[in-house]
C-alpha cells in the first residue's frame, strides 16, 4: 500500500459549529500540536476572509514546522476575470503557503445555476487558477467540491473538471463528497474511474451526514487514495479534564463518529487551549492502515469508544 498522507483541515471544517471563535494565537497553537502529531498538511483557512486570518497567515509565515506544510485554501477565478486581476487568488498568493488548495465545481448544476456561466468556462477557470499557482512553484491541490453528486448527475462533465486541474498542474486532486450522502460501493467505483482516467494522484474528503465518513473514506483509499481530508481536533468549550462528550450539551450530531480524550491524555497534548478534542473519523483509522502507522501510535491507548 502506498503511504497515506494526511491533510488536516481543523481551522476550516473543525470550526464551522456554533459558538466557535478562533484568535490567531489559537491558531497557532492548533498548527504547533498538528505538526507534533506527524500530520503531512495543514489547512489554514481562507486567507484575507477576515483580520484574524490575514494575521494568521502573516505571523506564520516566520514559524517552520518540523513535518507539516501549511496550505491557503480558497476558490477558483471568478468568471471573466484573470488571475492577477482576481482578488481571491492574489490573497491565497500573498499567503505566503508552499502549498495552495483550490476549490472549484465539479457538478454541472452548480456551474449553471450557481456560477451562472458555461460548463467549458468553468473548465477554463480551474484550468488558468491552477496553472498560476504552478507557474509560481506552489504545489496545488485542487478540491472537487461536490464531486460524487456531480459525477451521478454527469460523469463525462465531473471528469473533465479534474483533467482540467491535473493538466495545468495539480499535483492531487481531491474528491469530495460534500453533501455526506454517497454510500461506500459509490465511493470505491467511482474512485477506481477516477485512478483510471486521471493522470494525477488523488485524495478523499468524506463528509458524515449519512454516517459513512469513514467508511466511504476507508472506500477509496482501498481503491487508491492517498491524501485523506479530515479535521483531526474539534474544538469544543468543555472543562480542561472532559471525559466524554456526548455528556455534554456541546455534543453535535455532525459528530457522531467521535472518539473522546480521557484523563489519561498524554502530557505532550496538555495545553492551556482547553478545547481540544481528538481526533474524529477517519484519522486514526486510516492511519493505521497505511505505511506511516507510527503516527499516531503513541496515542491509540488513550482512545475509547462513547
Amino acid at each position: 500500500m502506498s503511504d497515506i498522507y494526511l491533510y488536516d483541515t481543523t481551522l476550516r471544517d473543525g470550526t464551522q459549529r456554533e459558538g466557535i471563535s478562533l484568535s490567531a494565537d489559537d491558531k497557532i497553537k492548533i498548527a504547533h500540536r498538528l505538526d507534533e502529531f506527524g500530520v503531512h498538511y495543514i489547512e489554514g483557512v481562507w486567507p484575507g476572509s477576515n483580520p484574524k486570518d490575514a494575521e494568521f497567515f502573516q505571523r506564520m509565515q516566520d514559524i517552520n514546522f518540523m513535518h507539516a506544510k501549511m496550505a491557503a485554501f480558497g476558490s477558483t477565478l471568478k468568471k471573466n476575470k484573470r488571475p492577477e486581476d482576481d482578488a481571491n487568488i492574489q490573497m491565497l498568493l500573498a499567503a505566503g503557503t508552499p502549498v495552495v488548495t483550490l476549490v472549484g465545481k465539479s457538478w454541472d448544476l452548480h456551474v449553471n445555476e450557481v456560477l451562472e456561466t458555461s460548463l467549458s468556462k468553468n473548465l477554463e477557470m480551474i484550468g488558468d487558477s491552477v496553472a498560476y499557482f504552478k507557474e509560481r512553484d506552489k504545489k496545488v491541490v485542487y478540491d472537487a467540491e461536490h464531486f460524487f453528486d456531480g459525477y451521478k448527475a454527469n460523469p463525462s462533465y465531473a471528469l473533465k473538471t479534474l483533467i482540467a486541474a491535473a493538466e495545468n498542474g495539480a499535483q492531487v486532486v481531491v474528491l469530495c463528497d460534500t453533501n455526506g450522502g454517497s454510500l461506500p460501493w459509490e465511493i470505491e467505483e467511482i474512485c477506481k474511474t477516477v485512478g483510471d482516467k486521471v493522470s494525477v494522484a488523488f485524495g478523499i474528503h468524506a463528509h458524515d451526514d449519512g454516517g459513512c465518513g469513514v467508511a466511504n473514506t476507508l472506500a477509496a483509499v482501498r481503491v487508491g487514495a492517498v491524501q485523506v481530508q479530515v479535521p483531526s481536533m474539534v474544538m469544543v468549550s468543555v472543562s480542561a479534564t472532559p471525559t466524554c462528550a456526548r455528556s455534554s450539551r456541546i455534543c453535535s450530531s455532525r459528530w457522531e463518529n467521535h472518539a473522546c480524550l480521557w484523563k489519561t491524555s498524554p502530557s505532550w497534548l496538555n495545553s492551556p487551549i482547553t478545547w481540544l478534542r481528538l481526533p474524529i473519523y477517519p484519522m486514526i483509522r486510516i492511519t493505521l492502515m497505511s505505511d506511516r502507522a507510527h503516527l499516531l501510535t503513541k496515542v491509540v491507548s488513550t482512545w475509547q469508544r462513547c
